[in-house]
């Protein structure tokens, strides 16, 4: 969760940044791989995004999703869920990318 809210973390332009990578293009869509475009936006996302915002009925932007994590635990927890699942599946995907470029 850290990382998607930080921007330190499996995202092209972070990588980028620290020289890990050459181009900061999402793995799934042709936009750049910001944290905000992998949580709002990216389309590889789309189903988990929906089923955290039909679970907290919030819907989810950068401008109101702490406020939405803050109004109860249970939302936090739901929020925190649907980060950590979309961290770890891009932390899974960039493993796999490196084992099959090696």
């Amino acid at each position: 969760m850290t990382q998607a809210l930080t921007g330190h973390g499996c995202f092209g332009t972070f990588l980028k940044r620290i020289r890990k990578v050459s181009v900061d293009t999402c793995k799934y869509c042709p936009e750049t791989d910001t944290p905000e475009h992998t949580v709002f936006q990216c389309v590889r996302f789309d189903v988990e995004r929906r089923t955290c915002c039909f679970e907290t009925d919030c819907s989810l932007t950068p401008d109101n999703i702490v406020q939405c994590m803050l109004e109860n635990q249970q939302q936090w927890n739901r929020i925190a869920r649907f980060l950590e699942r979309i961290m770890l599946q891009k932390e899974a995907d960039e493993r796999t990318s490196q084992t099959s470029t090696q």
